[in-house]
């Protein structure tokens, strides 16, 4: 049975493209079969897949373009749909979430995109949710604070948490070889997602 996961933030710069590439990267070399629905009119995932398959370096997935109609009817034969929403687009970002089984929630952890977070949480529905926090600097009061905030409100979070911009950034529109943080988040997923289909 296809599991279906949105990766949605309202707020730009969140990192969704870029965690959806590399989470896709992750489950495909834990043996898993996985396809991305870009669903986001800048098409930034379908950008990356293409620019990867020109140097000769290919997403071991593909990337289809989706847009309302085809979030609604579209099906799949593979383990796992990793949807990428664009930041704005009510209609869109409503039917990725009534597709999930899990809804992931890119974060980076200031006062602006926190705010958005639980606005965005609020509005889910009761559909099951984890925050991703991208891009915190160890030690810092910012994600001290976003961490504590999180867990106060039993908000689920991943243990794994990106933070070496240079490491993901340098391997945009590549087959990313150093998956990082995205190889234990994976592993985190993959048991949460057995344990949602129970």
């Amino acid at each position: 049975m296809t599991q279906i996961i949105t990766l949605l933030s309202t707020k730009g710069g969140s990192g969704k493209t870029l965690s959806t590439v590399f989470l896709a990267a992750a489950l495909s070399r834990r043996g898993c079969s996985v396809e991305v629905w870009d669903a986001d009119v800048q098409g930034s995932a379908s950008k990356w897949a293409a620019r990867a398959a020109e140097d000769e370096t290919p997403l071991p997935f593909e990337v289809k373009p989706v847009n309302v109609a085809t979030l609604k009817t579209g099906t799949s034969s593979m383990d796992f749909v990793l949807i990428d929403t664009p930041p704005g687009g009510e209609a869109v970002q409503t039917e990725a979430v009534k597709r999930a089984d899990l809804v992931i929630m890119p974060t980076v952890p200031g006062m602006m995109d926190m705010d958005q977070m639980w606005t965005t949480l609020d509005n889910l529905g009761g559909v099951p949710a984890m925050v991703l926090l991208n891009r915190g600097k160890e030690g810092t009061k910012m994600l001290d604070q976003a961490r504590e905030a999180l867990i106060a409100e039993q908000v689920p979070l991943f243990d794994g948490e990106p933070r070496d911009l240079t490491l993901y950034g340098r391997q945009v529109y590549t087959n990313p070889e150093d998956l990082g943080t995205f190889a234990f988040i994976a592993d985190e997923l993959i048991d949460i997602m057995k344990g949602l289909a129970k």
